[in-house]
């Protein structure tokens, strides 16, 4: 098999994929009968197959995880946590019959979120003290405590069966189950309203989910390096620098631009796909709450809605991906703690021959929590400093991921007209998803413009899409440049673990600065530190091709 060595600062200059067209002699095709590579040109069955899976569990993350699941379980942990104190909660001044004199009653209060008003004349506000769940546990924190704990479990499972997809047909295999078992436990969201006593289940669930979710990823993403050598001009150009008619830079050009299509286009369907069932599932809570269902059951069908959509087209991703075949399998079989000494073997090699390599994945974990971090922060903040509704908060939550994945195909098309390679391609994206959040430190100084009106939210959720989608595929493009070969499921597994991993710290420091300072904005600025900061480290990495070889 021919490794393909890339050195990407000589890539800019791209040349026409369709003047690469060379016929390709039987002695160089790849060997079908070898277990290390797979066989054949990638079909466009295959490729809309592993684009599919994105469309499918995409639905997860934008739907259930973003929206559904965190207002399911802290609603339910609220319920309960005032049922075990054998307290009644306080009613909403907007039930009241004047809401503009209501006192005793709780409302939002543009910068401090959800208060007791006890005084209107002086205005005056107290905090709700909301009971506790058993062991001390404030009821909101239980959603940060579910989702941490599926951070920290998925971690430890994408070290222990990363590596298992790149042996015999183990990655079509690992990735089906991990999706059954996230579908489903996404689907049985839907019977945690019955009871609020219920509402650890629902956090077990959501665990789980999330888990199995982060699994599927793994080997789904390992497919990418295989699949990008497989396509046909690819293999051309591989041919034609053998026979001399084409050189390295222009071979590198080819597999970087194939590499950044697929990402792009993948990521741009997976956004599509998820928010045609965030939308879905939206309607259906609509529906529900119309007909007189509670807001609980309500959440609880969204939840179902989404987690169906995971399986149906999952389903018809794994009848279109193949089983690519992986490396023959160690004497003695496999061990749980195989895994563990492949990655740190893999992390040793990249550590000591490919340093700019470890620091690219060093910055990953901070610009990745950057803009997760944004996601969550948003919306606290448009609820809470801006006291948005629930419906303009719905609204928000669709233009994201919308614009996401417009924002794919447009910054895709963007970069082949600028021959823009993909170190400066994220690096644009990360700069101005920088600028955004500089753009609200303004209100620091005045209270007209810097996210200081509603307007803003809105257009900052549509520019932020737009480089949330593109961001996140050319982060991945990036990566996939540097994985050594047969090693694409353990480095896919340390990839997702600096992304998932990471997702804890801009949740933390968030608690941290509103316990201190009593409002969101000061947040802004760690955020913009989070993104402006990698996007210069590495704008000035030599992001060099780790060298493929078989066995590390």
């Amino acid at each position: 098999m021919y490794n393909i060595t890339r050195t990407w600062s000589a890539a800019r200059h791209q040349p026409d994929l369709r003047q690469i067209s060379v016929t390709v002699r039987r002695d160089t095709m790849v060997d079908a009968a070898d277990p290390d590579v797979p066989s054949g040109v990638l079909t466009r069955r295959e490729r809309i197959g592993w684009y599919a899976y994105d469309f499918a569990n995409s639905a997860f993350h934008q739907a259930t995880g973003a929206v559904f699941a965190p207002l399911l379980l802290d609603a339910l942990a609220t319920d309960r946590a005032w049922k075990l104190a054998g307290e009644t909660s306080p009613s909403a001044c907007d039930d009241a019959s004047d809401p503009s004199t209501a006192t005793g009653c709780y409302a939002c209060v543009r910068g401090l979120g959800t208060r007791i008003i006890t005084s209107r004349n002086p205005f005056a506000t107290e905090a709700v003290n909301t009971p506790k769940l058993p062991g001390g546990m404030a009821p909101t924190s239980f959603v940060f405590a579910a989702a941490s704990a599926s951070v920290l479990i998925q971690a430890v499972t994408f070290i222990t069966l990363g590596s298992f997809g790149n042996y015999g047909t183990n990655r079509r295999r690992w990735m089906k189950l991990a999706s059954y078992v996230g579908w489903l436990s996404n689907v049985l969201l839907v019977i945690v309203p019955v009871s609020n006593a219920l509402y650890w289940l629902g956090g077990l669930l959501y665990v789980v989910a999330n888990v199995a979710l982060g699994v599927s990823v793994v080997f789904y993403n390992s497919y990418l390096p295989g699949m990008v050598e497989r396509t046909e001009c690819v293999r051309n150009a591989i041919e034609a620098k053998k026979l001399g008619e084409r050189s390295e830079e222009e071979l590198n050009a080819v597999v970087e631009r194939v590499t950044n299509e697929l990402s792009s286009v993948g990521q741009g369907w997976g956004y599509v796909g998820g928010t045609s069932a965030l939308i879905l599932g939206l309607t259906a809570v609509v529906v529900s709450g119309a007909v007189g269902a509670s807001t609980e059951w309500s959440l609880g069908i969204g939840c179902a809605i989404t987690g169906a959509w995971w399986g149906i087209f999952a389903e018809v991703a794994f009848k279109m991906m193949p089983d690519t075949p992986g490396r023959v399998p160690p004497t003695g079989g496999l061990s749980l703690l195989h895994g563990w000494r492949n990655t740190a073997s893999v992390l040793h090699k990249v550590w000591t021959t490919d340093r700019p390599s470890a620091y690219y994945l060093i910055m990953f974990f901070f610009f990745s929590d950057g803009y997760s971090t944004m996601t969550t922060v948003s919306l606290l903040f448009a609820s809470r400093d801006m006291c948005m509704g629930l419906l303009s908060l719905m609204i928000l939550s669709v233009l994201v991921p919308l614009f996401a994945g417009v924002g794919n195909f447009v910054w895709l098309r963007a970069q082949r007209k600028a021959q823009w390679t993909t170190k400066q391609t994220l690096v644009i994206n990360l700069l101005a998803l920088g600028a955004l959040l500089l753009w609200g430190c303004i209100g620091f100084f005045t209270s007209s413009i810097g996210l200081q009106q509603e307007a803003e939210l809105y257009a900052l959720a549509i520019l932020f899409g737009c480089l949330l989608g593109s961001t996140q595929a050319y982060a991945r493009a990036q990566f996939t440049e540097l994985i050594p070969e047969g090693h694409e499921s353990d480095m896919f597994a340390l990839f997702e673990i600096t992304d998932k991993g990471s997702s804890w710290l801009g949740p933390l420091v968030a608690a941290a600065i509103v316990h201190a300072t009593d409002t969101i904005r000061p947040m802004l600025i760690y955020l913009a530190c989070e993104l402006i900061i990698p996007a210069l480290v590495i704008s000035r990495l030599n992001m060099k091709q780790a060298e493929r070889t078989g066995e590390i």
